[in-house]
């Protein structure tokens, strides 16, 4: 998954830098697309485990690994928006998101005990479990895809500062910041020495 993550990171961000790709689609858009098609392929994976059966083991193993992969798609599309809704509280975003997040996967364990019981080796209850998972991943992208931004944020722009960054050298949220101003002076002469910059 992480491999994947780093593969699949700087291929999706070159892809928008191109320059036809935000003609055709906004920033969030482009961000929900990508983590759509991630969400589309673990829940498919976690559909098509449990059909499977148990003579099919090692396909089963690929198969998880390609949903595996398919969550660090998903992941590509939605942690980028924490950084182009807020460059200075991007990792206080980060946290807050993940604090659930950690908290339902650690009740996954539970659920999945209470489900398989002592027979672990029943293959109805399994596939309760990957469909039970593959419920939640598809409820968890539904509520990202309506409530999800990737505009920069009012509250981040506080100290009205420049600012300068890597990030988001493409979709230029940063214009705002480094707009100059130019007032002049309250004199009777307005030369180009008189101009204050702010």
């Amino acid at each position: 998954m992480w491999l994947t993550f780093l593969a699949v990171s700087p291929t999706v961000e070159s892809i928008y830098k191109i320059g036809f790709v935000n003609y055709l689609v906004s920033n969030t858009r482009y961000r929900k697309i990508i983590s759509t098609l991630g969400a589309c392929g673990t829940v498919l994976g976690l559909w098509l485990v449990p059909l499977l059966g148990s003579r099919s083991s090692y396909l089963a193993v690929v198969l998880l690994c390609g949903t595996m992969a398919s969550v660090a798609v998903q992941y590509v599309g939605f942690l980028s928006i924490y950084s182009d809704m807020s460059e200075n509280y991007c990792g206080s975003l980060a946290l807050a998101t993940r604090a659930p997040a950690a908290a339902a996967a650690a009740a996954v364990p539970l659920v999945a005990g209470f489900v398989l019981r002592a027979d672990q080796c029943d293959p109805l209850r399994w596939r309760v479990v990957f469909l039970t998972v593959a419920a939640a991943a598809l409820a968890g992208q539904l509520l990202h895809l309506a409530l999800a931004r990737a505009q920069r944020q009012y509250w981040d722009n506080q100290d009205h500062r420049m600012k300068f960054t890597y990030y988001n050298d493409v979709n230029q949220m940063e214009l705002d910041d480094l707009k100059v101003k130019i007032i002049p002076k309250k004199t009777e002469e307005k030369n180009e020495d008189d101009l204050l910059f702010i």
